[in-house]
């Protein structure tokens, strides 16, 4: 259900997106993306915005008892330039949030997902595997020929409740625009690839 359009998030918008969210039965809030802020009045900056925006979720999320999902951007600066071109599909650094620190800080938990790397097959010449992630790292080839096909990785970068967990990534399958668990021939597949070492689906 979509609750509020707006162009901009601030505190405001968030206040009353939660509230006719809450009204409606919803239990879950997702905000796309919280990125989108603007300077405050008084002369607040852009950064105080958005830090007051994320502090202000944490609150209403225990307030309404909700669940409440601020989704994020990278850092493009981060990764601008970068030689590797395979940087962008990897597991996500905190300098590669936009403003990812004060994101972590406030933060019950935080996700980021990646494009898991195409591991050695069974039988394949190292030599020859390792030439062609260099080359897909360079732009000589695409990167999706290093990268597993129909899959998607889930990183956890931080947990409040479960700290022992942070680092942790499962793989999942992306089916016609849709994210779910690998099925049994999937899970197979990446035993196989991962050369006999035995792989669960595990929760985060």
């Amino acid at each position: 259900i979509r609750v509020k359009g707006t162009p901009t998030v601030d505190v405001a918008a968030l206040d009353e997106t939660v509230q006719r969210a809450y009204e409606r039965g919803a239990r879950v809030v997702v905000v796309d993306h919280v990125d989108h802020i603007k300077a405050g009045p008084m002369g607040a900056s852009g950064f105080q915005v958005s830090e007051a925006v994320q502090l202000r979720a944490h609150e209403l999320a225990k307030e309404y008892e909700l669940v409440i999902l601020l989704m994020s951007q990278a850092n493009n600066e981060a990764m601008k330039g970068a030689k590797d071109k395979l940087a962008r599909y990897s597991v996500l650094s905190e300098s590669a949030v936009w403003m990812g620190q004060t994101k972590r800080q406030v933060a019950t938990g935080m996700l980021s997902l990646f494009r898991p790397l195409l591991p050695l097959a069974p039988g394949e010449d190292p030599k020859e595997y390792a030439k062609k992630i260099k080359r897909a790292k360079s732009g000589e080839e695409p990167p999706q020929n290093a990268l597993i096909p129909g899959r998607v990785g889930v990183n956890l970068m931080k947990s409040r409740t479960h700290g022992s967990r942070d680092g942790r990534s499962v793989h999942l399958a992306y089916r016609a625009g849709r994210i779910e668990d690998l099925d049994d021939a999937e899970q197979r597949e990446e035993e196989s690839r991962r050369h006999g070492i035995r792989t669960t689906t595990s929760r985060l």
